[in-house]
């Protein structure tokens, strides 16, 4: 998804579908909960959950495009450790 950092991730409720959306990929797995549906989705390397209004009409294998925010992309290093946004990195190296 184009972030600099070994993991990167996204709540299921700041990923949007989008027909105008950057990232192509494709409903693996749609899971109802009432007034939201949480889909799993997977796109070239990368896989994301979105929560979505349980009206709008998507069925597993549908094609979608998918926008991200970029201050809603949270970076981790390697072993797990939050990487601090660009431009916020902690002057004390933690």
């Amino acid at each position: 998804i184009g972030v600099d950092a070994p993991v990167a991730g996204v709540r299921p409720e700041d990923v949007r579908i989008d027909p105008q959306g950057s990232h192509p990929a494709r409903i693996a797995l749609r899971e109802p909960l009432g007034p939201q549906h949480l889909l799993t989705l997977e796109g070239d390397g990368w896989t994301a959950r979105a929560s979505v209004p349980s009206a709008l009409r998507l069925s597993e294998g549908d094609p979608v495009r998918v926008s991200f925010a970029p201050e809603k992309i949270h970076r981790f290093d390697e072993n797990g450790k939050r990487i601090p946004p660009p431009g916020r990195e902690d002057p004390k190296g933690g």
